[in-house]
Formats: C-alpha cells, structure tokens, sequence
C-alpha cells in the first residue's frame, strides 16, 4: 500500500510539473510572436521607410552625412517657354528682357547666364511680374547659355510657343542644326521656330561646341603642400555651387598639381585638394551624390613648370561630365 500511495504522489507531482511547464512555455511564446515580434520584421519596416540611396563613388562621404542629403524634387509641372528675348553683341555682351514671374526664377537665370559670359557682361532687364508665364523648360538653362555662347551677334525671342532666331553661322549644315536642337530643347514637344533671318556667312569660324563642365575649372592657388582652399576663390566656389544646387548635374572634380616635389606625394596632394572642393560644394548644398573627386598629380600640366606662373597654372581644379 505504501508504494501506491507513493506512486499515486508522484503522478500529482508530475501533472503539476507538466501543467507548470505548458503555461512556461506558453508564456514564452506570447511574449515573442505577440508582445514582441521578431527583429527581422522590424529591420524589414524600417528598411522598408529608410531606402536612402549610398554614394560608393571615390571622396562619397560617409553614411551619417548622407542622412541630411535631401531629395531631388520632380517636377512635373508643364513645360512653357516663358516671355524672354536674348540678344548678344560685342559691345555690350548678353541683354535678356521679358517678365518671370519669382524673384528666384530671376536669380537663377542671371546667375547661369553670368557664369557663362561673365558676371559684368550680362544686362539685366528682367522684371518680375506676379502672373507672368513661367519660364519652365525641358532641358538645362546652363546647356542653352553655354551653345549660345559658340555664336557671334544672335537674337532669340521666345513667347506664345514660337521661337525667333536670327543672327549669322558659317554653313548651312550649322543653321540646320540649330533650328533643330531649339526646336525640341524648350519643352516636349517640337515648337516652330522661326529662323529666316539665320544668315549663313562662309567667312565664320566653325565653333567647336561648348564644354559646359569647363565653366566650373579653376585655378586655384593652392599654398605649397596645403589642401586648404584659398579665401580668395570661394566667391567663385560660391557661384559654382549656386549653379550646380540648381543644375542637378554629376560632375568629376580633378586636382592637378605642378611639378615641384615627388610624385606620389604630388598624386595624394592632388586627391585631397580635389576632395576640398568637394566637402566645400556639399556644404553649400550640392547632392553628394552628383559629386566624384580624384587627383590626377602632376601628369597633366597646361603649363611650363619651369615657371612660377606656368607651376601656378598647373595648381588647379578641373571638372568633368
């Protein structure tokens, strides 16, 4: 009798010990599929909100930087030609006339306008008129300004979806071609264009097509071994990141020193002044992304280094598309 009393003890104790470790077990299980889901699923929400792309390009800037990148807006407003007129003469450089309807929209047409001929050979008689036709176009103001700097005199008048164009180029092939790439740059859909008065004289020079990169080069006069900017070339650091916060476009920027010194030291000298253009410009707001720096040393002077100003040359910063 004493071992089935005994045995009948130990059957209690064991249902107690199951019961207790189903409601353990069953406790464990809440807490992680129900209170807490798995870690997986919430790296997989958050990886899901946070798509930030991550620049691998040389000189990108760390992870954390790119947090602060913002977003390029898309613009899906229509594309107009707005009221303006450019006329271009030696004498006095480029006019541009007509109505925008922002001050920004001013600002950013003089700007590019000025980085291409020249802050002092642009007349401004824009004025800012609330209502006017916005000038809003498909392709880039710095492309337009820079093929229209290839031309001598020119006048180009747009309003109402019809473009003028009258000045004088050497063939007729070039004439062709222009009404062309006018035709088709403004909006999305080809505009006539007016051109009768497009003349074509054989005694033109053929003008090769413009670098609109090359604006942005530069000759800096880097301190000998320094990296650090020079004060006296962030004013036109200043208008080359105004122009490229507005113009979106990727660029490389190439540092080249002159010869003095060892060449490897000259090539890691050149990368790190490259990449202090590139800080500086993102700084002012440029997209990390559309920025690439490298050095390319002393390999590719554009001058004597047996001089002082041909070394000072050579000390500069290229950009390329």
């Amino acid at each position: 009798m004493f071992n089935d009393d005994q045995d009948g003890a130990q059957g209690v104790v064991f249902w107690l010990l199951g019961a207790v470790v189903t409601l353990l077990l069953g406790g464990v299980i809440y807490w992680k599929a129900i209170a807490h889901p798995p870690l997986t699923a919430n790296m997989a929400r958050t990886e899901a909100v946070d798509e930030r792309p991550i620049s691998l390009e040389s000189g990108s800037q760390p992870e954390d930087a790119l947090q602060f990148q913002q977003p390029q807006a898309v613009d899906n407003s229509p594309k107009s030609l707005g009221e303006l007129a450019f006329a271009f003469d030696g004498a006095t450089g480029l006019t541009i006339t007509g109505a925008v309807p922002t001050e920004r929209k001013k600002e950013r047409l003089l700007s590019q306008a000025q980085l291409v001929f020249g802050a002092n050979r642009v007349v401004d008689a824009v004025t800012v008129v609330e209502g006017a036709p916005l000038p809003n176009w498909k392709g880039k103001t710095l492309d337009l300004m820079a093929k229209l700097a290839t031309l001598g005199p020119f006048q180009l008048a747009l309003k109402d979806n019809q473009i003028n164009f009258s000045g004088e180029v050497p063939d007729a092939g070039i004439k062709s071609a222009w009404i062309d790439w006018l035709a088709n740059f403004f909006v999305d859909q080809p505009l006539a264009v007016s051109a009768d008065n497009l003349i074509v004289n054989a005694d033109l020079p053929s003008v090769n097509s413009f670098d609109v990169s090359t604006l942005f080069n530069l000759a800096i006069n880097f301190e000998s071994g320094s990296a650090e900017i020079p004060a006296e070339a962030v004013v036109i650091l200043d208008q080359a990141a105004t122009v490229l916060r507005e113009d979106g476009r990727n660029l490389r920027i190439v540092g080249h020193t002159d010869a003095t010194g060892d060449a490897d030291a000259n090539r890691a000298l050149s990368d790190a002044r490259a990449q202090a253009i590139r800080d500086f410009l993102i700084a002012k707001g440029v997209v990390p992304s559309s920025l690439n720096s490298y050095g390319m040393g002393q390999d590719q002077p554009i001058a004597d280094n047996d001089t002082e100003a041909g070394r000072a040359a050579n000390r500069r910063i290229e950009f390329a598309q």
